[in-house]
């Protein structure tokens, strides 16, 4: 994972959504292989992965981003902090299939082409809420959006700009093991504005099952160190999901004072 300075800016250009994958794959294929013969490989052993170079840095391949997002749920009256997660079907998705992670993860990429140099639509917090509509509410992949006419977005504005919706970025991570690439986000909504927001939340969505209520009965996980740790250690956790986990807890004061 890496950290992003206070004034830290990204810059991104055109790519594809499987140029992550025609690498990654590879990479990923070539150490299990080598795992599965009974070896443990050093670095020599993976040409491949050598070819890449160091996974971190853009200039050695294409790095398409996903934006995972921790979305928690904090009752100030009672001081507890609660966060949803996601199980992946493999039947539905391309990669990370029977996994668990945070809700909701995307993609970063245009929502269609209306711009006239073909980026469309590339606003990360934009992106963010196109993903929450999505994974949560169970709507259709928006395209070519009307901000200003889409009532899910001004209500989403009305409560970040009264502070009762508050967006961090934790930084980036890089997947060891498929290289994928994560811009590592958490958002914290007090309970009354997620309420509000996610009135008509979904359990099934187009890519997997949204755990609503935890084993107790109760909405989502507790945010503690033992449901962390027992999602990340016992858990069938995709990587990026452990990542903002465990990010999310060292900055617990300041998402959420606990």
């Amino acid at each position: 994972a890496g950290d992003l300075p206070p004034a830290g800016q990204m810059a991104f250009t055109m790519g594809r959504y499987f140029d992550n994958a025609d690498v990654g794959e590879a990479v990923a294929h070539e150490l299990a292989a080598q795992m599965m013969g009974g070896r443990q490989p050093a670095l020599a052993d993976l040409p491949i992965r050598c070819m890449v170079g160091d996974p971190t840095d853009p200039g050695r391949r294409s790095m398409p981003v996903a934006i995972t997002t921790l979305t928690i749920r904090y009752d100030s009256r009672r001081h507890e902090a609660r966060f949803l997660t996601h199980w992946r079907d493999p039947a539905l998705v391309a990669t990370n299939g029977d996994m668990y992670t945070v809700v909701p993860v995307g993609m970063f990429q245009p929502a269609g082409t209306t711009r006239g140099d073909g980026t469309g639509d590339f606003d990360l917090w934009r992106g963010m809420a196109r993903e929450y509509s999505e994974e949560l509410l169970g709507n259709a992949e928006h395209r070519d959006v009307n901000y200003q006419a889409w009532a899910f977005f001004t209500t989403l504005e009305r409560l970040r700009a009264e502070g009762s919706c508050r967006p961090y970025c934790c930084g980036i991570g890089v997947d060891p093991l498929t290289l994928a690439t994560d811009l590592l986000a958490v958002t914290v909504f007090e309970a009354a504005a997620f309420d509000e927001l996610f009135a008509d939340l979904v359990e099934d969505n187009d890519e997997g099952h949204t755990v609503v209520r935890g084993s107790d009965g109760t909405f989502g996980t507790l945010f503690c160190a033992e449901e962390i740790h027992r999602l990340v250690a016992v858990e069938h956790v995709q990587s990026a999901g452990a990542a903002v986990l465990e990010a999310a807890w060292r900055m617990r004061s300041a998402l959420v004072g606990v």
